[in-house]
């Protein structure tokens, strides 16, 4: 996660730099809206563009972020790059016939900025070339239902399968048709799963979401699911664009302006507590007043229709979370029915690998402040690091502030762990293991050694944002509270403001925050809750507090 750029991702400098320039804008929710003319985007369209063309593609810009994403045309980019084509159209629009005018800059195009290896699915065979039996042993190899899988619909999605029929591909294509990627459906260790080729790092536009060229003919509603799998099973009987996330757990920012056409978007995760936070934290991205959310006593598309539940009936049935200041038990309705029916696991993730935890915490939950602590040596960031490894690989998305301890140096302790292996002898392990590891939600922000509070606030409140963070590490609170200049009350005091805005942040963005700070200088051997450095409001703003230490018994 980059450190952010202070006015650049300021909503008030977008504003103030359309309303100084003269330039009228319209906001969504999620974005302000521009019209520039189409020959802006001459020097990158593969289109000959006539001086008469009067053709006004709508930019959207983030509000949070300041990318900004042009549908239409498959062109993205950041704030600066918008700011110096919008300062360069207007400086141009001022000078007469005979004087020069200035190039406009070259923008970004989504096709350019990724390279399909097409070799692998021209090899895979096309699926109405199968013969039924042999359509029969794929969907077997691969656990899916055969009643939840009509041909014609992966005819549609021009679907392909390997030689050995143990993977089926589809081809993702951004709204005018070009092809940005893959998506594969296959096994690994017996599970199934679906990935993305080519890989991409998880902060780019791409990987695409798959069905949005596809949805032409009906600006009505669509319905957004997390798998492939639900889209085809949903996909011979909804007569609506189906899209599918490239990950079920993150919405990303420039996806946003894509879903804009449509009037109401069906969100259809899995059933579990987490699908359905994921659902509502993406309805609060997009808009709560156009998203509808399919009530949590429907299991995902594709189990649905094998227990022969009514999809049509569950679109029906879905709400919108939208109030302006009210709440109704109707809108609570859902969460209710988890607290009876899940009451397990409305205690939140249960950790695999420190079951004792489960016994002690219940489980790790959104919107808690805990508080971590240990004398030096102790182990405090190898703990954390299996700690967060255990949430990470049942797909809690989690972001590492690690400011004591390089990334370089943590990813390699989390590798070993993550592996079961060590890795300093078994080196020719390194890529397997390496390919595996990259597939965890994990971010990391840059910071090393001392960083202003405010700097660590904004590149949190980025990541929270963009890739949709449940779990927040910070080791550890020391380095935010500066190196020299403090007096002793001061620093207590400048303590107490960093929990205080960790402990507002993890309320107001539904996600957990682990807070390390080291415990107190002194002679005793056990530490308690009072051993905690500074005052008394670490712990007492904390929902855990958990200790790190050896007990002589």
């Amino acid at each position: 996660i980059p450190k952010t750029g202070g006015n650049a991702s300021n909503l008030l400098s977008f504003q103030t730099f359309f309303r100084t320039k003269g330039i009228p804008v319209k906001e969504s929710h999620a974005c302000i809206q521009v019209d520039i003319p189409i020959y802006l985007l001459a020097p990158k369209l593969d289109q000959e563009i006539e001086p008469q063309d009067l053709r006004t593609p709508k930019v959207h810009v983030n509000k949070r972020t300041g990318n900004f994403v042009i549908p239409e045309h498959g062109v993205y980019g950041s704030w600066q790059e918008l700011e110096l084509l919008l300062k360069t159209w207007l400086k141009n629009r001022k000078l007469s016939r005979s004087d020069t005018q200035d190039k406009y800059p070259k923008l970004s195009l989504i096709k350019d900025s990724v390279h399909v290896d097409t070799k692998m699915y021209v090899k895979y065979k096309p699926v109405d070339s199968l013969r039924k039996k042999k359509l029969g042993e794929v969907l077997n190899n691969l656990n899916i239902s055969k009643r939840n899988c009509d041909v014609e619909v992966l005819k549609s999605m021009g679907a392909r399968v390997s030689s050995d029929l143990q993977e089926i591909v589809v081809p993702v294509r951004i709204p005018d048709g070009t092809l940005v990627g893959y998506r594969v459906i296959s096994k690994l260790e017996e599970e199934l799963q679906e990935s993305n080729i080519p890989v991409r790092a998880k902060k780019n536009i791409l990987p695409f979401p798959h069905g949005l060229h596809q949805t032409e003919s009906e600006k009505y509603g669509c319905i957004v699911v997390g798998s492939l799998i639900d889209s085809i099973a949903l996909g011979s009987k909804i007569n609506l664009p189906i899209i599918t996330l490239p990950d079920s757990g993150n919405l990303h920012p420039d996806h946003i302006p894509f879903l804009d056409q449509f009037q109401t978007i069906f969100i259809w995760l899995t059933n579990d507590v987490q699908g359905y936070q994921n659902a509502k934290l993406f309805a609060q991205k997009i808009c709560e007043r156009k998203c509808k959310i399919v009530n949590s006593s429907y299991p995902n598309p594709s189990t649905a229709l094998e227990e022969d539940l009514d999809v049509k009936a569950a679109l029906s049935e879905a709400r919108s979370l939208y109030h302006e200041s009210l709440t109704t038990f109707e809108q609570l309705r859902d969460n209710v029915y988890l607290e009876f029916v899940q009451s397990d696991e409305m205690m939140g993730v249960k950790w695999k690998r420190f079951a004792a935890m489960n016994n002690i915490l219940g489980g790790f939950r959104r919107g808690e402040l805990t508080i971590f602590s240990g004398r030096t040596g102790s182990g405090k960031t190898t703990f954390l690091s299996e700690w967060s490894l255990d949430l990470l690989t049942q797909g809690v998305n989690t972001l590492w502030c690690s400011f004591e301890v390089k990334n370089t140096r943590l990813m390699r302790v989390m590798m070993k762990q993550f592996s079961l292996i060590n890795i300093d002898k078994d080196i020719q392990e390194f890529d397997s293991i390496a390919d595996k590891f990259t597939r965890l939600p994990l971010y990391l922000t840059d910071f090393h050694g001392s960083q202003q509070i405010d700097a660590v606030m904004d590149a949190v409140s980025h990541a929270v944002y963009v890739h949709d963070i449940t779990h927040i590490i910070v080791d550890n609170m020391q380095f935010m509270m500066g190196s020299s200049g403090y007096k002793s009350f001061d620093r207590f005091q400048v303590q107490d403001n960093t929990i205080e805005k960790f402990r507002k942040f993890a309320t107001a963005h539904n996600c957990h925050v682990t807070l390390v700070i080291h415990p107190r200088k002194e002679d005793e051997d056990k530490l308690t809750s009072n051993s905690i450095f500074g005052g008394a409001k670490a712990t007492q703003e904390a929902d855990n507090v958990l200790l790190l230490q050896e007990e002589i018994r």
